[in-house]
């Protein structure tokens, strides 16, 4: 990768809120100096790179959905931190033989479209504040309250923080709940799950791919045959843009 590519490479990923590379590194090692081309890997509770194997009929103690073979929603990652990381790498070492599809939605275009179809869960969404938590017992306990999006001062998305699993509890008892939350919560739900926002992408080893996490969701399809495994870090969208 050339610094020419490389620059080229990040002007896309600022424009478009994702970069698909070929010709990937099939080691941690060399997945970190990819990732150290564009800046410092950022820590978390889960530490620096991480490598998420899953295999059919891995469940016997495993606490997160990625270490599975079954479906995940498309989501943003770390919605419990009040900073998120902005970059996501993601690595494919190996690939299951069926399924296992990477989804992908652009939250950017999703906002545009409850700005045209449903404004009033547009402005319910970028002004109330909701919990999210991350409880890693005994380790950890996390929580804060954020809105689902965003709004820079052009009206445009600055930051999406959204996982249906990891939402906290909201108050019920007088109304709000059913008949304000509800209603723009499934609204949003059923926007970023519309097929035409959807993206599916099969990433065979070799192939990595870049993602904005304050903008673009990720997910999977359900898979079966083989072993599917990503080897991946965060990294701060301040490097890009």
């Amino acid at each position: 990768l050339t610094e020419a590519g490389l620059a080229a490479g990040l002007t896309l990923l600022r424009d478009y809120g994702v970069l698909h590379l070929s010709g990937a590194p099939a080691d941690q090692r060399g997945t970190r100096e990819l990732a150290e081309r564009i800046g410092p890997v950022r820590h978390t509770l889960y530490g620096g790179m991480w490598s998420t194997v899953a295999e059919p009929g891995q469940t016997d103690g495993v606490l997160d959905t990625a270490y599975t073979n079954l479906a995940i929603k498309p989501h943003t990652d770390c919605t419990y931190l009040r900073d998120p990381p902005g970059l996501q790498l993601f690595n494919c070492v190996s690939a299951a033989h069926e399924g296992g599809n990477t989804l992908l939605v652009d939250g950017a275009t999703v906002v545009r479209t409850l700005r045209a179809e449903a404004p009033d869960t547009l402005d319910f969404l970028s002004s109330c504040a909701l919990p999210w938590f991350c409880y890693d017992e005994p380790r950890v306990r996390l929580s804060t309250l954020a809105p689902v999006v965003t709004l820079d001062p052009r009206g445009e998305l600055d930051m999406l923080r959204f996982n249906e699993y990891d939402r906290g509890d909201l108050p019920a008892g007088d109304g709000w709940y059913e008949r304000t939350f509800l209603p723009h919560w499934r609204a949003f739900v059923k926007c970023v799950n519309r097929d035409t926002h959807v993206e599916h992408i099969h990433l065979q080893p070799g192939n990595a791919i870049l993602v904005n996490n304050h903008r673009v969701l990720h997910g999977r399809t359900a898979f079966s045959g083989g072993r599917r495994e990503m080897l991946g870090c965060y990294l701060a969208r301040d490097d890009v843009e």
